[in-house]
């Protein structure tokens, strides 16, 4: 048997850590540091009135140390959230960096006093953690090199097989569908997420989350989204025209960019950030090298929603929605045989089937023509595929304002 030792533990949840200006953040930060230490552990600290969050929280770990004569647990939930909520304030990210980094320093300290024995982190961006000195000795585990962790923040399909069998079985009788046609359900939609440096399907998991969703509420929907994710690329998304999210983001793509926060600042942001930000908010995952892509179709569906939402009043149209405005079906076909083209390799060297590729490329062009009907408030319609009297149409597309239908 296993003799579990207890240390103490402090855990300070940083979600609810923000504020319109370094005032009101300073004030939540210190009201978290002194009730977690009274609530949790008898410790009241004296807050004087020049005391910092800094030195409450040196303090704490501290007397806590002295307390129960053990070293101390630390865990941080959500690190990175007071700098990513203080984006949408102009001025006031950097400062907010500054604050944090000094109060994550104190980790540091206390670990060379021989107080610590155990620090995690958890957040949404691995960029930030390299940018404070406190937090930039911590090993990112998710991202390791043949990581042990590869596996941990998911299941693996292994897993759902052995796990929840029983599940599995009530899931395809309510739905009506034999067992290998849930499987590749849950697979397309919830699977892909690999932090191994090989892309193999072992080491891919599925969002645990979404999974258990489906499994509860009987229903293949799109059930993940944290509220930190959703809110810091909501601003990131404000600030980028929407010419560039929709050619940018229907295909793989490459991270050679590395981030910061000072470019997160701008008023407008570079194209070439646009794939670090979906990474580090966990839409994408690596496939090779710096090459991503959309884990599963939950990621991709619930980020054209958010992207729809957030540019539709800052967009005019696409290029390609003007030219079939127009009447110019070339110019039209010239944009979209463009962003076919513009396709790497790499996200269709597995497909060695003419049919794969095929699907492929129809899933795409569909995808397009989605974003002109929606932007278009279903002024230009489609369909794909269809049989008349005549015989069968790959295309056609109704542009009411001209009264054209274009076959």
């Amino acid at each position: 048997s296993v003799t579990w030792k207890e240390f103490p533990v402090i855990r300070l949840d940083m979600s609810g850590v923000n504020g319109d200006t370094l005032d009101e953040i300073k004030k939540c930060l210190k009201a978290l540091v002194k009730d977690s230490a009274e609530d949790n552990h008898g410790i009241v600290l004296e807050d004087e009135v020049d005391d910092s969050a800094s030195r409450l929280f040196s303090a704490y770990i501290r007397l806590l140390h002295k307390q129960t004569k053990e070293k101390v647990v630390v865990l941080i939930d959500e690190y990175d959230n007071p700098i990513l909520s203080s984006l949408g304030t102009p001025g006031l990210a950097t400062p907010c960096k500054k604050l944090m980094a000094g109060f994550y320093k104190m980790l540091k300290f206390a670990a060379s006093q021989k107080r610590i024995r155990f620090r995690y982190v958890t957040g949404i961006t691995h960029f930030l953690l390299g940018e404070m000195s406190g937090l930039n000795e911590l090993q990112d585990i998710d991202l390791l090199a043949g990581s042990p962790f590869a596996t941990l923040f998911g299941y693996t399909e292994n897993e759902i097989n052995k796990y929840l069998s029983s599940q599995l079985r009530d899931l395809s009788e309510t739905m009506s569908l034999d067992r290998e046609e849930v499987h590749r359900r849950l697979s397309c939609q919830y699977n892909g997420y690999n932090w191994h440096r090989n892309d193999d399907s072992d080491y891919r998991v599925l969002n645990p989350y979404s999974v258990n969703c489906c499994l509860d509420r009987k229903s293949f929907g799109c059930h993940w989204m944290t509220d930190g994710a959703a809110t810091w690329l909501q601003t990131c998304l404000s600030k980028y025209n929407y010419e560039d999210l929709a050619l940018e983001t229907l295909v793989v793509i490459k991270i050679e960019q590395p981030m910061n926060l000072v470019a997160l600042e701008q008023d407008t942001l570079s194209s070439k950030f646009l794939g670090h930000i979906l990474w580090e908010c966990g839409f994408l995952t690596k496939k090779v090298h710096n090459v991503y892509a959309f884990a599963n179709e939950e990621v991709r569906k619930i980020f054209l929603k958010i992207a729809f939402q957030e540019c539709k009043q800052s967009c005019s149209q696409l290029p390609a929605q003007t030219f079939l405005e127009q009447g110019n079906i070339a110019a039209f076909f010239q944009t979209v045989e463009d962003t076919l083209n513009g396709i790497p390799d790499v996200a269709i060297r597995n497909k060695s089937r003419v049919h794969e590729r095929e699907a492929f490329y129809h899933a795409i062009t569909v995808t397009l023509l989605g974003s002109i009907k929606k932007l278009s408030k279903g002024s230009i319609k489609f369909g794909i595929e269809q049989t008349g009297g005549k015989g069968r149409a790959d295309l056609w597309i109704a542009v009411m304002s001209i009264e054209q239908i274009f076959i």
